[in-house]
C-alpha cells in the first residue's frame, strides 16, 4: 500500500486563513479538496502545475474562487498560501511570486538543517 504524502502548514499560512475569515462551507470544501488531491482524486480543472515548484488547487466558490498554492517536498505538500479574488479580477500574479518565494524559502531552510 502507498503511503499518502502529508500535507506541512506552515504556522504563517495558517494565520493567514484565519484572517481570511472563511466560512464554514468554504473550510468543508477546502479540506475535502486538499483531502482528494492527497489521495490522487481530483478533476483536471482542480488542479495545475505553474513555475518554480508552485501548484495550484482550484476551488469555484459561489462569491469568489479560491488558490491553494502548494510546493513537493521531501516526504509530502507544504501548503504555500490560500489565494482568493472576487469572480472578475484577477491578481494572481503576485500570489504565485509570494508562493513561489515561500517554496525557495523552505528548501533552503530544510537544505541547512
Amino acid at each position: 500500500m502507498t503511503q499518502l504524502p502529508e500535507w506541512r502548514r506552515p504556522k504563517q499560512v495558517i494565520a493567514e486563513i484565519r484572517k481570511a475569515k472563511l466560512t464554514v462551507d468554504e473550510v468543508t470544501r477546502l479540506t475535502e479538496l486538499m483531502s482528494r488531491f492527497r489521495s490522487d482524486r481530483t478533476l483536471p480543472k482542480d488542479h495545475k502545475r505553474l513555475r518554480d515548484g508552485v501548484e495550484e488547487l482550484r476551488l469555484f466558490g459561489d462569491r469568489r474562487d479560491f488558490r491553494l498554492y502548494f510546493g513537493r517536498i521531501e516526504g509530502g505538500l507544504v501548503l504555500l498560501l490560500l489565494h482568493f479574488n472576487a469572480k472578475k479580477k484577477d491578481n494572481d500574479g503576485d500570489a504565485i511570486d509570494l508562493a513561489a518565494d515561500r517554496l525557495k524559502r523552505w528548501r533552503d531552510q530544510a537544505d541547512v538543517t
